[in-house]
């Protein structure tokens, strides 16, 4: 074992306790039983993060605080490793937070063994524990991970006290950790679940709503609030008693009562009070002189404390409000502002901490050729970040190429950036309205919060769909639990590869989105969109092809002009692919398979066995184009030669013409639509027979 090497040497000083834990982000000394680190000082997406080592009996806790502040400062000698790894030689602090989790439970174990320090562990003592956790009921994961923590106390060893320092663990001298903890069950599949499209729609609508025909009236009854109080004298003007008498007198004369507000109280429960500081503000007088009111009139029975300005936002001609009450506006603003992140957040295709990131003046117009404009978004990305060794960059880099994005996503961030004067688009202090600290004044809403105002924004729209008489608007419980920032791009991604002619609320189609074509979504390199969602394009296809192959194995049939080449990919599918997990090589390698370019429109009830030739879906359609390139299912052309339909395609097609025929005998179907109908019967019908003329048997 190599001679104990103190990091803290090259400061001039020995870890004390009054060592700083961390110099950049944390204000906590070593001797302190709970460290804070405010993450946020070095990534605006992270919070405030405690180490708490009362969680460690006495035995244990100079190691443990001792191999935490290696973990915060020192890099860890991966070099060391003798087996093929992905370890990183620093962690990021809010990975440090997770190992300190896992290494409790070691640190337990070890409390009630007899050995009194380390470095009497024995390989077969930590065999002992690796069988422990082996049988532990936790996840795959976690596991993995508790084991993880043991080898990096052998590889900082050197850093370490003698007494402290760990033997190398048995399962990296024998490269069997997998033996120990079994195969991982991971699969390149997405399993986070999209919203459900009855919650998604209205959703939508309603954020939508908010930013596009509210914000104004928002906005506008915020600044006069702000106005309003600001103007609320400390002292007593020298005509303030009269103000009030003659107030008073007023409210007598006209049988009026006085303004009232809900006071909440989780304890007490909701009480009825007195309007004070908008009075205050509407009168120019300090709230105590108001005192004597409440004993010579009564209360309003609603709460009524109006803003002096009418509202003019509408829902289809018809005023959302007729006028916003004084207490209500911040609250307006949390709800605007998170209809803003729900905006962005999904109609940008943005992970939710890149969104969180955020900043002020980040989106920009950009004028296309044809004069047409789409906007531009610059912000942090964070998945790819790393520095030349491989690790972690804490606050992320900014992306290459911005994001391009259609105008209410534009509207959106505008809209926030007039809802506050921070410079993050949606910071912390806007989406809480507790007093204490949380983290930096340059920390980003967290996610949990997110959640939450989500969650109340949903409430709100349904109260107010019920007050408008738009019960067909409200938003139902999502089936898959609350709605976090993650599920958006994920409902995204789902959407524009499941249900390619699907709308979204307002008329914004899923198509349209993932069209190479319009309105600045139409180019790889600057939407990405393909290149976040690559798995899910995989996955669709690849449902399709599984059942395209179990209908095949039942002897169904295909025609059209691609008839041949569905028949191909399906075979090919069957060989290769059919029952068995793709890992991500195996679906790049799908990605790439011309053969397996098969895309189903359900809209058009066919399926496209893509080649970018032949695709006049396409204007500018070239030979050479990328094989990853998609279809566009919103310009499908009947006469295109990438065309193939199934027995299945034909029932659907049997059914319209069905439909319409009973549509045609009724008598209620004005002459005009009669012979629309007719056309749509012959057209429908000359399918079928050309199908069962020279279909081919899968």
């Amino acid at each position: 074992m190599t001679a104990q090497k103190r990091p803290e040497a090259r400061d001039g000083f020995v870890l004390d306790s009054h060592t700083k834990v961390h110099p950049d982000i944390s204000n906590s000394l070593f001797g302190d039983d709970v460290w804070a680190l405010d993450a946020s000082m070095q990534k605006s997406t992270a919070q405030l993060i405690n180490f708490y080592f009362a969680k460690v009996s006495a035995k244990g806790r100079d190691f443990c605080k001792h191999f935490i502040w290696l973990l915060l400062n020192v890099d860890t000698p991966i070099g060391q490793m003798q087996r093929k790894h992905s370890i990183r030689s620093r962690i990021t602090v809010q990975s440090v937070r997770i190992t300190f989790e896992d290494l409790v439970p070691f640190l337990r174990w070890f409390e009630f063994r007899q050995e009194m320090s380390l470095n009497e562990l024995t390989t077969e003592a930590l065999a002992a524990y690796a069988d422990l956790v082996a049988e532990s009921g936790v996840a795959y994961n976690s596991k993995r991970r508790r084991l993880m923590v043991i080898s990096r106390i052998w590889l900082l060893s050197p850093y370490l006290p003698s007494q402290s320092r760990l033997a190398m663990p048995p399962w990296e001298r024998l490269n069997n950790l997998e033996d120990i903890v079994g195969v991982s069950d991971w699969t390149a599949e997405n399993k986070t679940e999209p919203i459900h499209p009855q919650t998604m729609s209205p959703l939508l609508l309603w954020s939508l709503r908010l930013v596009e025909n509210f914000s104004d009236d928002i906005l506008h009854a915020a600044a006069l609030r702000d106005k309003m109080k600001r103007s609320i004298p400390d002292r007593q003007p020298i005509n303030g008693p009269k103000i009030v008498d003659e107030y008073l007198a007023d409210m007598k004369r006209t049988g009026q009562k006085l303004p009232s507000v809900v006071i909440k109280n989780k304890r007490h429960g909701n009480t009825k009070g007195m309007a004070l500081e908008y009075l205050a503000a509407i009168l120019g007088v300090p709230p105590s002189v108001l005192q004597k009111l409440k004993s010579e009139l009564d209360l309003d029975d609603e709460p009524n404390a109006p803003l002096p300005f009418e509202p003019i936002g509408t829902v289809d001609g018809q005023l959302w409000v007729t006028s916003i009450n004084y207490y209500d506006a911040p609250h307006l603003k949390h709800m605007l502002l998170t209809a803003c992140l729900i905006v962005v957040c999904y109609l940008s295709g943005m992970r939710g901490e890149e969104v969180r990131a955020l900043k002020r003046g980040s989106c920009s117009p950009n004028t296309n050729e044809d004069g047409s404009t789409h906007y531009l978004v610059t912000g942090q990305t964070f998945k790819a970040a790393t520095d030349s060794r491989g690790n972690r960059i804490p606050e992320g880099k900014v992306r290459e190429i911005p994001w391009t994005v259609i105008s209410p996503v534009a509207e959106a961030i505008r809209v926030a950036e007039l809802l506050h004067d921070q410079e993050l688009l949606f910071p912390q202090i806007a989406f809480s309205s507790r007093d204490r600290k949380l983290g930096s004044e340059g920390a980003s809403v967290p996610s949990d919060r997110a959640k939450d105002s989500i969650s109340f924004l949903i409430d709100w729209c349904n109260t107010q769909a019920e007050r408008l008489g738009r019960s067909h608007e409200i938003i139902p419980r999502d089936p898959a639990g609350a709605i976090v920032l993650g599920r958006f791009r994920r409902t995204l991604a789902w959407f524009i590869y499941r249900l390619p002619g699907g709308r979204i609320a307002l008329g914004v189609q899923y198509g349209h989105l993932h069209s190479y074509t319009t309105d600045g979504y139409g180019t790889r390199v600057s939407a990405g969109l393909r290149e976040l969602f690559p798995m899910e394009e995989v996955f669709s296809i690849s449902d399709g092809l599984t059942r395209a192959v179990q209908a095949a194995d039942n002897g169904t049939h295909a025609s059209g002009p691609a008839a041949s080449r569905y028949k191909r990919g399906v075979d090919e599918y069957r060989n290769i692919y059919a029952g068995k997990t793709m890992n991500v090589k195996q679906a790049a390698a799908m990605m790439r398979n011309p053969a397996l370019r098969i895309f189903d429109n359900g809209p058009q009830i066919l399926a496209c066995c893509y080649d970018s030739a032949k695709a006049l879906c396409h204007p500018d359609r070239k030979p050479n184009k990328p094989i990853e390139q998609s279809p566009d299912p919103t310009a499908c052309d009947s006469r295109c030669a990438n065309i193939a339909r199934t027995d299945e395609h034909i029932e659907q097609i049997q059914q319209k013409i069905n439909e319409s025929r009973v549509a045609l005998e009724s008598d209620i179907e004005p002459m005009p639509l009669r012979e629309r109908l007719k056309q749509r019967i012959n057209s429908l019908q000359s399918l079928v027979d050309k199908h069962e003329e020279t279909k081919i048997e899968l």
